[in-house]
């Protein structure tokens, strides 16, 4: 392997790694987004298996917000 393609790979490695972590990112903001509105329907009084259709989180889950 050349020089050039050895950098090439460690750039190519670099961006892939940058990718995976904005991607892991956005799937906590989304779950954090779906816990905080579970926690205003469970506050308001909705049916968890309501909140549980609505959000996809677990039963589980929103009884333990």
């Amino acid at each position: 392997m050349t020089e050039y393609q050895r950098r090439l790979k460690v750039e190519r490695d670099n961006f892939s790694i940058g990718e995976a972590y904005k991607l892991e990112g956005k799937l906590e903001g989304r779950l954090e987004g779906k816990i905080e509105v579970a926690s205003k329907l469970k506050a308001e009084g909705m049916a968890i298996t309501k909140i549980a259709q609505i959000t996809g989180l677990s039963v589980s889950k929103i009884n333990d917000l």
